[in-house]
Order: structure tokens, then C-alpha cells, then sequence
């Protein structure tokens, strides 16, 4: 026998108030990546920030290979179908929300 949508409603909104009620009592404690807790305040002072900005190391990826071709043929056609003429061809205002304006948008500023 399938049980009821109502009970699995609530059973669901059970478990919702149960967990928001376990973290309002402060049973669970979140901590970030630095091991302090979520609701604690960290304060750091100007000259303790310069220091650790100026500590950081800056890394490009100069050997990044792109996904083209450099010796691409410039300029060409590009063919497309439509089911239904775009009722404007803006990128903002009244039914600029098209798939089809949005395609041309990515592709005219690309």
C-alpha cells in the first residue's frame, strides 16, 4: 500500500522544523576552510592584510593551447534555421528574452 501524500508531507515538514529547531539550538556548528566557526567574526588588521597580499603568488597559464584553430580561414557564412521570425532583433526591452536573440547576441559580441 503506497502511503498518502499528505503523510509524506508531513513527514517532510517534520524533518524540516526538526533541523531548522537542531540548528537553532546551536547543536551543529559549521566551520570554514580556516576552522573558525560560521557565526564567529574574524578581524584582521590593515598591515596583517598587506602582508598576506603581498605573500600571494600570482600564476598564469601561459601554455594554454585555446580550442580553435590559429590558422582558421577568417570571415564565412554561418547558416542557421528558425522555427518562427524573432519578434525583435534587441538585446534588451520588450521580447528580447528569445533563445534566438540570445544565440545572436553570444555570437555577435563573442
Amino acid at each position: 500500500m503506497k502511503p498518502s501524500r499528505f503523510l509524506m508531507l508531513v513527514l517532510l515538514l517534520m524533518a524540516v522544523f526538526a533541523h531548522a529547531a537542531a540548528n537553532a539550538s546551536g547543536a551543529s556548528s559549521e566551520m570554514n576552510a580556516s576552522g573558525i566557526a560560521a557565526s564567529e567574526s574574524v578581524t584582521v588588521s590593515a598591515s596583517e592584510m598587506a602582508a598576506r597580499l603581498a605573500a600571494l603568488k600570482w600564476e598564469t597559464q601561459a601554455d594554454y593551447k585555446g580550442l580553435g584553430s590559429r590558422e582558421a580561414k577568417k570571415g564565412g557564412t554561418l547558416t542557421c534555421v528558425e522555427a518562427a521570425f524573432p519578434p525583435t532583433l534587441r538585446t534588451v526591452g520588450k521580447n528580447a528574452n528569445s533563445t534566438f536573440t540570445s544565440m545572436m547576441t553570444g555570437i555577435c559580441y563573442e
